[in-house]
């Protein structure tokens, strides 16, 4: 990959988590990455083709870190509590998570396909950490792991939105060491 479709990609990552897909300009990504027009237009011939690439990177990173803390062979419900109650910038936001609310993300498959395959894929591990966990007797079995794995993403994906809207991190955290008492055995 050239260095300026690189700088293209992480600035656009960076300025579509803080901004938005649709309030973020090529304008505003050429300027913040000191690339040229002519360079970005060589390598995004549309906005929509580096939103895609950028978005891709955030939901590549975001499962990067949920494979860090969930994959493995340690017991299902350390995994769990790892990725419950690990440090998270909650005021930052997921950097994928508030696209979900981005009108031109949800019309567009090329755009939703990076968020939707990257919640797929933490469900995925959650599933598997929570089945784990419950062949230990350690969380609760009367619920699908499916459901429970849903549940746990909605309370981190919830638990920033109501962070960010209070201007209060300790609210993710306090939903998410709620939902780890519920739980854990």
């Amino acid at each position: 990959m050239s260095d300026n479709r690189a700088k293209l990609i992480e600035t656009g990552a960076d300025l579509i988590w803080q901004f938005g897909y649709t309030a973020t300009s090529p304008r505003q990504v050429m300027a913040a990455s000191e690339v040229g027009q002519g360079s970005f237009y060589h390598h995004f011939p549309t906005k929509t083709a580096l939103g895609a690439a950028a978005i891709a990177a955030n939901a590549e990173a975001i499962v990067a870190g949920a494979e860090a803390v969930l994959a493995g062979t340690e017991p299902g419900l350390v995994r769990l509590r790892r990725y419950l109650l690990g440090e998270r910038d909650a005021l930052a936001g997921c950097k994928i998570g508030g696209l979900a609310y981005d009108r031109a993300v949800l019309d567009d498959p090329s755009l939703l396909q990076p968020i939707s395959d990257a919640f797929e894929r933490i469900a995925e591990l959650l599933e598997s950490a929570i089945r784990d966990a419950q062949r230990a007797d350690a969380v609760r079995a009367d619920l699908s792991a499916a459901e429970l794995a849903a549940m746990v993403i909605s309370v981190v994906q919830g638990g920033y939105v109501l962070a960010r809207a209070r201007a209060d991190a300790r609210l993710l955290k306090q939903a998410a060491s709620a939902a780890y008492a519920l739980l854990a055995r």
